[in-house]
């Protein structure tokens, strides 16, 4: 179908007027029908659009009629699609949408797909100037300014840049910056207010920290640029990766790192057992204790003849080795020497668990090199019982050993040897050594060098989880005071390591709960302190919320305020749409409990929620979305606006979820009809009627107490919520706690 972007300011769209979809835009999507019949007319022909992806576009009119269509002839529709973009969409997108077409008398629909393009700026990194040298150092606190390219379609006007980092020996002060505009192919900068970043003294040499700039218009569409900046100037005695993992390798050279190992050759040929290996073979066997490797935990190993070993059972036995990680192979190799080897003999394989120091030894004692028999091998791999020898992150750690180490090859192709580790998928890993050259950071392959791979670094950290209830929270920022952070994840859980040594405190917050503080929390060297658990309780939101209508030149708002000690006032926020984008109307919180807003236009329809805005000595939290309540100038007769109605009938999740004073439940009912939503306990008994009444098509939230028909407090428990209407119903569970 022919297809046309109406993206002015007038009737249902509100854009720039190029004809063009860009992000956060709401534009009318004008899609023509073609009757390809020959001999029927199609009477009242209509079509509903849908989209593919909902991360694209927020459908607010998804129906249009076109009349009839005469065989062979094309209408236009007698309105618009309506819908907005949304504000993350990249240049050169295309959103992608399915159009369904019928006519009275037809039981079937006739399908096409539309797509329409979008028009975006984009940004990539130009230059980065860092005050002093031009580079971050240890220790260091500098000013960063960065310049951004334009790589786009499209200008940006009012761009503000928000600088965050996850590295944990690096802060980033303040966090946003303005950047102003930036036209297409044009350079913007934040010279007028650069970043300060912050560089921990501790910070390895040569450590690779990855920045993330959040960026968005004045238009509301967001951009993202990635980018990473390398700590100082990394030499042989500094340690390197990590990998994506976290693993580091140190080696006996790196003295001004504590982890550093020191070369102590214990031979273990006659204190082992001979596996009497040959050219390409290999042997399984138990190890005296459990391994972890990067988290995969097993208690057997494959040893290869070619120097190298890997987590339980294999096939293969390669001798060609190649870069790590190597997607060919063992999986999850770990890499002595992986070389052509040929053990014969009492030339061979050795294992010994050395139990006073709780450790498993795999020798490669005098083996020939296959390419050259005239050159002898003789290295360890060493692998220690992470119940003796902990880790950050659990995992065991590794030491590579060399008493007689000959990195030669024969020629062309032959590759030397490979030192290194990868993971069981076989794309994250690290090559010490790989074809005679080593690894920044790593000194020479040599007799009596040592490598210890691990994921210490000195630094402590901490675990946990946030709840409410008894309930993990999904989303809560964890950040202690010296800078470092991490949310929790879907079950409530965190982890987080880097954090330096000594005693911090750690705040706990997420937006609709009050954020609490765990003091004096003590952190140890490459030891995780578990437990550091955190219990939230909801902002109290505020109620009664309700817009007018008919007052001519404004709509004023009121509610019922909350009762609470550090209440600071109320954010209110605006949308066209019940289920679009809303932007926050006041710049600094709203006092009492009405406000009016004077910047509505004409019998235009407005959607309205609030949050109460909380402040202490120490803390600063928002509640969750009041319910959302609509309103305008002139009287409301209907919502005709096409119609900022849902699409089907629907019952939301309740939220917070569990609850203990209070929760929200919204609803949605395409068109107009009684509506009843009840409440019930597990014995299926009605405890309470919450809505009981003729409903106009659109949105609902409703507030539940937790209370009874009677106005009574009901128990903790499980309870389910009903919506109804003549043809349909819905429940839900929610979970009540006290």
């Amino acid at each position: 179908p022919f297809i046309t972007v109406d993206d002015d300011t007038y009737g249902h769209s509100n854009g720039n007027g190029d004809g063009i979809a860009n992000p956060g835009e709401t534009i009318e999507l004008e899609v023509e029908l073609t009757n390809s019949g020959s001999s029927t007319t199609a009477e009242n022909a209509h079509a509903e659009l849908s989209g593919f992806d909902e991360g694209q576009a927020i459908i607010h009119g998804n129906y249009v009629a076109y009349g009839d269509i005469a065989p062979g002839g094309v209408a236009a529709g007698n309105s618009k699609f309506v819908l907005t973009v949304m504000p993350d969409m990249i240049n050169g997108d295309e959103m992608m949408f399915r159009v369904a077409a019928s006519a009275d008398g037809f039981d079937d629909y006739w399908y096409s797909t539309v797509t329409v393009p979008v028009v975006a700026a984009g940004f990539d990194v130009d230059d980065i100037q860092i005050s002093g040298n031009d580079r971050l150092d240890p220790g260091d606190v500098v000013e960063v300014t960065i310049d951004l390219t334009n790589i786009g379609g499209l200008d940006a006007e009012g761009l503000t840049g928000t600088l965050s980092t996850t590295d944990g020996y690096v802060q980033v002060t303040p966090a946003i910056s303005s950047f102003g505009d930036i036209e297409v192919e044009g350079i913007g900068s934040n010279s007028g207010s650069p970043y300060t970043v912050a560089v921990d003294a501790a910070t390895f040499e040569g450590r690779s920290v990855p920045f993330v700039l959040d960026l968005e218009s004045s238009d509301g569409a967001i951009y993202k640029v990635n980018f990473n900046l390398v700590v100082g100037s990394i030499t042989a005695s500094d340690p390197g990766g990590p990998d994506a993992y976290g693993y580091y390798v140190y080696d006996n050279t790196d003295t001004a790192y504590p982890e550093h190992p020191t070369y102590d050759w214990m031979e273990i040929r006659y204190l082992g057992t001979n596996r009497n290996q040959y050219d390409d073979t290999k042997t399984m066997v138990d190890l005296p204790f459990t391994f972890v490797y990067f988290g995969y935990v097993f208690d057997r190993i494959t040893i290869c003849s070619n120097g190298w070993i890997c987590p339980d059972s294999t096939q293969w036995v390669g001798f060609r080795n190649w870069r790590m990680p190597d997607p060919s192979y063992a999986q999850a190799m770990i890499a002595g020497f992986w070389d052509d080897l040929g053990p014969s003999g009492s030339d061979n394989v050795y294992t010994y668990f050395d139990e006073d120091n709780h450790r498993y030894i795999i020798e490669w004692y005098n083996v020939r090199a296959r390419w050259n028999q005239s050159y002898r091998e003789t290295f360890q791999i060493i692998l220690y019982d992470p119940e003796y020898h902990p880790s950050i992150s659990g995992d065991g750690i590794i030491e590579y050993v060399y008493n007689d180490i000959n990195n030669y090859d024969s020629g062309s192709g032959e590759n030397y040897g490979t030192v290194g580790w990868e993971d069981s998928t076989e794309t994250i890993g690290f090559s010490i050594s790989y074809s005679n050259t080593m690894a920044p950071g790593c000194a020479n392959l040599a007799d009596s060098r040592v490598y210890r791979i691990t994921t210490n670094t000195g630094r402590g950290g901490v675990s946990g989880s946030v709840e409410i209830f008894g309930t993990g929270i999904e989303g809560a920022m964890i950040e202690t005071a010296t800078g470092q952070w991490t949310t929790s994840g879907a079950d409530g859980t965190y982890l987080m390591n880097e954090i330096p040594l000594g005693v911090t405190d750690i705040t706990v917050s997420k937006d609709g709960y009050f954020p609490i503080t765990l003091s004096d929390v003590t952190i140890s060297t490459n030891y995780v302190l578990p437990d550091q658990d955190a219990s939230l309780t909801s902002c109290p939101i505020p109620g009664d919320f309700e817009a007018s209508e008919d007052l001519g030149d404004h709509v004023e708002l009121t509610w019922a305020e909350p009762m609470h000690p550090d209440l600071a006032g109320y954010d209110i926020y605006r949308s066209d749409w019940a289920d679009g984008i809303y932007a926050q109307l006041n710049d600094t919180p709203v006092s009492g409990d009405s406000y009016d807003d004077y910047t509505t236009e004409g019998s235009d329809i407005y959607w309205y929620y609030i949050v109460a805005v909380y402040s202490g000595s120490d803390y600063e939290a928002v509640s969750a979305a009041s319910v959302k309540v609509m309103g305008s100038n002139d009287e409301i007769t209907g919502v005709d606006e096409i119609d900022n109605l849902p699409e089907i009938f629907s019952l939301a999740q309740n939220y917070p979820n569990p609850f203990n004073a209070q929760t929200t439940i919204n609803f949605a009912v395409p068109t107009s009809g009684h509506v009843t939503l009840d409440v019930f306990n597990i014995l299926g008994q009605k405890v309470n009627t919450l809505y009981d009444a003729d409903h106009q098509a659109g949105y609902m939230t409703v507030i539940w107490n937790g209370t009874d028909d009677s106005g009574n407090e009901v128990a903790s428990g499980l309870y389910f919520y009903r919506v109804s209407t003549d043809s349909e119903r819905i429940t839900r569970r929610m979970l009540m706690l006290k």
